[in-house]
């Protein structure tokens, strides 16, 4: 079976908006404004972005969405529905700050979401002059196994930008990373450690010439079991 596509949509609240009121539109009122389903989204989520640990993204949160195939997320994008998300994201998003990036996951690190979890999230452009396959077999095949044994990680998984991506344009970002922990504490703890900033830091500029991060804790919205 082919690999669902992942997709990222990174988002940053309106200017003077308060955090906590960008949150609760986006979780208790933009989700309405389409009322009819949408049938190509298989799984929904949003990644509210939390104080601490601190990240240097410019980004508030990433709404993630899962679909069959890249011509599904094209359908999904020519339906009624889609307008309809675009009018309401004025209300509370700056658009001159939202990207978006389409990836297949790669799990590293497997187990159950759970409450309370919070996650870090990097998003990745490869050293220059590397090309993307190794870029990618590097981050699988040598950082994955070292990132993996970080004190404290319950979930990692790596998301590599879909390849047809490069077949338009050269994309801003090659992949984004997520790496859960249990909560606050151990995410903090993790950050601190110098595993991380031996593997997390020091082997990033094997293979990274660029990242950004932010951590976040996700709200499933459709996550059918």
């Amino acid at each position: 079976m082919a690999a669902m596509i992942h997709s990222h949509y990174f988002i940053a609240k309106q200017s003077g908006m308060p955090l906590d009121e960008f949150f609760t539109y986006w979780r208790k009122r933009h989700v309405r404004a389409v009322t009819d389903p949408v049938p190509q989204i298989r799984r929904y989520l949003q990644s509210h972005r939390i104080a601490q640990p601190e990240g240097d993204a410019i980004y508030h949160g990433c709404a993630e969405s899962w679909y069959d195939s890249v011509e599904d997320v094209l359908a999904m994008r020519d339906s009624a529905a889609y307008p309809k998300m675009l009018a309401d994201e004025r209300n509370f998003i700056d658009p001159g700050s939202a990207e978006f990036l389409l990836t297949e996951d790669r799990v590293i690190v497997d187990s159950e979401r759970k409450p309370g979890m919070v996650k870090c999230m990097v998003l990745l452009k490869r050293r220059p002059g590397m090309t993307v396959a190794d870029f990618n077999r590097y981050w699988a095949e040598v950082h994955a196994p070292m990132a993996s044994r970080f004190a404290g990680i319950r979930r990692y998984v790596q998301c590599p930008t879909v390849a047809l991506a490069y077949a338009v344009a050269e994309p801003r970002w090659d992949g984004c990373a997520h790496i859960w922990f249990d909560d606050e504490e151990a995410a903090r703890r993790a950050d601190a450690s110098e595993e991380y900033a031996r593997v997390g830091k020091a082997d990033a500029g094997n293979f990274i010439g660029t990242y950004t991060s932010f951590w976040a804790r996700e709200h499933l919205v459709i996550w059918p079991k």
